[in-house]
């Protein structure tokens, strides 16, 4: 029995070792990623105002094709009586037909804007309509009067891939910190399973060596009353 104890006081040990080492990796998982939330926390307070990239959400992919097609007017304000501010058209939005609008959780007030901007994979020289333009997922643009333009809005495109990654993290981060949890109590309970090897191997140990004392006086014993016996 102690043979079969030391074997399993030896095999938690290797487990806990291999849970140490899991906790370890999860821990630094947890704190890169706080590290980096942190980080973009900080780049991306917000300053003084109500702009318009402040209330807005592009499907990631799509970040250089907005920034391109809107470029510094999503630095205007939603609404007011002064500056530069974007108001409510009086342009009805188109309906669905590929247009950015699909791809922008944004303030009712861009919607006219965006729903009049086409989004593809590259430019495929479509006509477009009066007051249309067609942006690439790479941030070329197209506009309906012959303009063209490639990598304008290169900042507030960056500023919308923080702005993604940053609720990626504020999603990941709970899982994270989920696995910590469970590792630190997958930890704790080998640790207590090993403290009672450690007690039961502690006991049989003693108890083997109480047999082989009996044992040894037994064998005395029996020397003694041979011995006794011969004479």
């Amino acid at each position: 029995q102690v043979a079969e104890l030391e074997q399993t006081r030896s095999g938690l040990h290797a487990t806990r070792e291999a849970a140490q080492s899991d906790l370890s990796s999860a821990k630094a998982e947890l704190a890169a990623l706080n590290s980096e939330k942190n980080a973009l926390e900080r780049a991306m307070a917000r300053s003084d105002g109500d702009r318009a990239i402040d209330h807005i959400t592009v499907k990631p992919g799509y970040e250089r094709a907005f920034a391109a097609a809107l470029g510094d007017d999503v630095n205007a304000a939603i609404g007011g009586e002064t500056g530069r501010r974007w108001n409510r058209s009086t342009v009805i939005p188109k309906p669905d037909t590929g247009s950015l609008l699909d791809y922008v959780e944004a303030p009712s007030e861009l919607a006219a804007r965006l729903s009049a901007i086409f989004v593809v994979e590259a430019d495929d020289g479509r006509a477009l309509a009066l007051g249309e333009r067609l942006v690439t997922l790479d941030g070329k643009l197209r506009r309906w009067d012959g303009f063209v333009a490639e990598d304008d809005g290169a900042t507030t495109a960056e500023q919308l891939v923080r702005a993604n990654r940053l609720a990626a993290l504020a999603d990941m981060v709970p899982g994270a910190e989920a696995a910590v949890a469970s590792r630190e109590a997958a930890l704790a309970d080998i640790e207590q399973r090993i403290d009672e090897a450690q007690t039961e191997y502690r006991e049989a140990l003693s108890r083997q060596q109480s047999a082989e004392g009996e044992l040894r006086q037994a064998l005395r014993d029996a020397d003694r009353a041979e011995d006794a016996l011969t004479r």
